[in-house]
């Protein structure tokens, strides 16, 4: 069984390469494939490291899109398992291999690790190992799935350049019949939060998301069989 995993990058040389290492060190079984994109990083030294450290890398001289860019380095993933990992999320150790245990459930979509605090948790219903949410919620972060289900589901929403990709994906699981969820107890740590400042790249994301969500409803309005996206 062989491992592919995925992961962009802007910047942030003062913590991604050291966290990257550190999770694949971690993870409990070996990576076989690292494919990383640089969305149009100004620091060079993350360049370099990524262009060393990958076994296959993209560099885009700007941002082309969160999802744009994840899409790119799924037509290029070779892995029976898939992991769609943040460059500032910290995992638990034996993260992967805890993953893989779960899904030798066929019907286990998206597997992660929990980093939003307790108040995610209390929403969750226990199923076997994984904390389930309710329907119509999500599980965000690190993700790790079968190539199964990327074939059954397909490629991420490109609504925007930010957001709401990934709520869309868990919605598509679901509306194949899959189960998404946390693995209970191994939560993760989310090591660069955004979400109250007034950077520029902040603005941005607001501003995409914003986007984003005219896309989102209208799947959600549409016809739940609808759940399978070619490459866009």
């Amino acid at each position: 069984m062989t491992v592919t995993y995925i992961m962009n990058t802007i910047d942030r040389f003062d913590i991604t390469p050291k966290l990257t290492v550190r999770n694949i060190q971690r993870a409990g079984r070996p990576v076989n494939q690292i494919i990383i994109t640089d969305n149009g990083s100004s620091d060079q030294r993350i360049k370099r490291w990524a262009g060393g450290f990958a076994h296959k890398y993209i560099q885009n001289p700007e941002n082309i899109g969160n999802p744009q860019a994840l899409n790119n380095a799924l037509s290029l993933a070779t892995g029976d398992i898939i992991v769609i990992a943040g460059n500032d999320i910290e995992l638990p150790a034996n993260w992967l291999n805890d993953a893989i245990k779960e899904l030798r459930e066929p019907k286990v979509g998206l597997v992660g690790f929990n980093w939003r605090g307790n108040h995610a948790k209390c929403k969750k219903e226990l199923h076997n190992g994984l904390k389930v949410p309710v329907k119509g919620s999500s599980i965000f972060g690190t993700w790790v799935m079968t190539k199964q289900t990327f074939q059954k589901v397909g490629y991420f929403n490109e609504f925007s350049k930010y957001g709401l990709w990934d709520s869309a994906y868990n919605k598509r699981c679901e509306d194949a019949g899959l189960i998404n969820g946390y693995i209970n107890g191994r939560d993760s740590i989310h090591l660069a939060n955004d979400t109250d400042t007034s950077s520029e790249y902040r603005k941005m994301k607001d501003k995409e998301l914003s986007k984003a969500k005219k896309g989102f409803v209208a799947y959600e309005k549409g016809r739940p069989d609808n759940y399978y996206l070619k490459r866009p």
